[in-house]
């Protein structure tokens, strides 16, 4: 059987040469693994954390900051938000930002964005400590990933819709472009 899963498709961060993935076993608990070469060196291949929470949201979505922190969407049923440092301790759970589809690190800005299935739909989070910072619902719709360009602006998109299915915004969260039409036809990811 399967010894762990996830539902997303950014389930792997990375933090210099360590490197973390974030998964439920087969009883539902959502954990976070990190192996790295210091780890390694001192004798413990790995470090696992417990993710607070549980539920049946499948979403285990992950970024890091690529210095010294993981992001993770805990799978409780309103999705949370984690942030795991290096060592594997849990920094700070939010609970503001509930029912989380996707997260995405911005390392030029320095942001963490997260996209909710609630409005507002948007959401930018504090770093030191999750809370949530401003938001917006570009297109008044519930967007489904959410990827940047490491420049400071992100890309939203939907899934299973043909038509504006794709917008652009700035660091401040502004609409830069959209929502429009990518593929013409209905898709997934």
């Amino acid at each position: 059987g399967v010894l762990w899963s996830s539902a997303s498709h950014n389930c792997l961060g990375k933090i210099n040469n360590t490197l973390a993935a974030v998964g439920l076993n087969a009883g539902g608990v959502a954990f976070l693994l990190i192996y790295s070469n210091a780890l390694a060196a001192a004798g413990t291949a790995y470090a696992v954390t417990i993710i607070p929470g549980g539920g049946s949201n499948s979403k285990t979505n992950i970024d890091s900051d690529g210095i010294a922190n993981f992001y993770v969407i805990a799978p409780t049923v309103a999705a949370q938000i984690c942030k795991i440092g290096l060592g594997g301790a849990l920094v700070w759970q939010s609970t503001a930002a509930d029912s989380v589809n996707s997260i995405c690190y911005d390392k030029t800005s320095t942001q963490l964005v997260a996209l909710a299935s609630a409005i507002p739909f948007v959401r930018d989070i504090n770093l030191a400590t999750g809370t949530v910072g401003p938001v917006v619902s570009p297109g008044g719709v519930a967007w489904d990933e959410i990827d940047s360009d490491s420049q400071g602006n992100f890309v939203l998109w939907k899934n299973s819709v043909a038509s504006n299915d794709v917008c652009g915004l700035s660091s401040s969260l502004g609409l830069v472009w959209g929502p429009q039409t990518l593929a013409n036809a209905v898709h997934t990811g």
